[in-house]
């Protein structure tokens, strides 16, 4: 008993093509399924698609009569047999094994990219990293070389300039002229025999008034 099939159209082929694809195959009087499936170019996930859409050219073929309307009323009442021989199964499996290399190839390049990809990263991080801890220690360095000039800086600077009066009873050196701060009196002697003040009593004599006793010291 013949069966009907529901055909689910390749988006490589319209269901016209296929029927002229199977016409040209029973024409040239070597009826093998195979070259059927192979010229419609089905994969092995379109295994089901490539099984309707044969029996739907059939079914137009036995409809249109003609030569071959004989041979696809045969072939359909056979039609189990005849997609199922061991050749057909055969070229099945072949499909099926050379999809499963194509899955795994691809999967394999998958991996590979992603690994790439994940070492490009850790390479890049590492990189990020180091960039990272580069720019950290100039900043340091900067910052030091920075706070040292400063230092340095304050160090070449001369002191602070103290105008502030001497304390009158500091004793002071100046090249062996000395001053002496005795009491209120002030006495200034002078090594180099220049003539010289003496102070007393906030009053100023010159030594020839002193050494003529001109000088009352009271």
């Amino acid at each position: 008993m013949c069966r009907s099939y529901a055909i689910q159209r390749s988006p490589q082929f319209h269901i016209m093509d296929y029927v002229k694809l199977l016409e040209e195959i029973l024409a040239s009087g070597y009826i093998n399924v195979i070259r059927f499936f192979k010229r419609a170019e089905f994969t092995f996930s379109q295994k089901k698609d490539a099984e309707k859409a044969l029996f739907k050219s059939l079914k137009i073929i036995e409809s249109k009569g003609g030569i071959h309307a004989v041979t696809a009323k045969r072939l359909l009442c056979n039609f189990d047999n005849f997609i199922n021989t061991l050749s057909a199964q055969q070229y099945w499996s072949s499909l099926n094994v050379r999809a499963e290399k194509i899955a795994t190839n691809t999967a394999q390049i998958i991996l590979q990219e992603k690994e790439e990809q994940n070492a490009c990263q850790i390479r890049s991080n590492m990189l990020n990293q180091n960039i990272q801890l580069l720019e950290r220690k100039r900043k340091d360095t900067d910052d030091f070389e920075k706070e040292r000039a400063t230092k340095k800086q304050d160090v070449d600077m001369p002191p602070f300039d103290d105008k502030s009066e001497a304390d009158p009873n500091d004793e002071l050196d100046f090249d062996n002229n000395e001053v002496f701060s005795i009491e209120p009196n002030i006495i200034l002697t002078d090594n180099n025999n220049d003539d010289h003040m003496l102070f007393l009593n906030h009053e100023e004599y010159s030594e020839e008034e002193i050494s003529t006793d001109k000088v009352d010291f009271g």
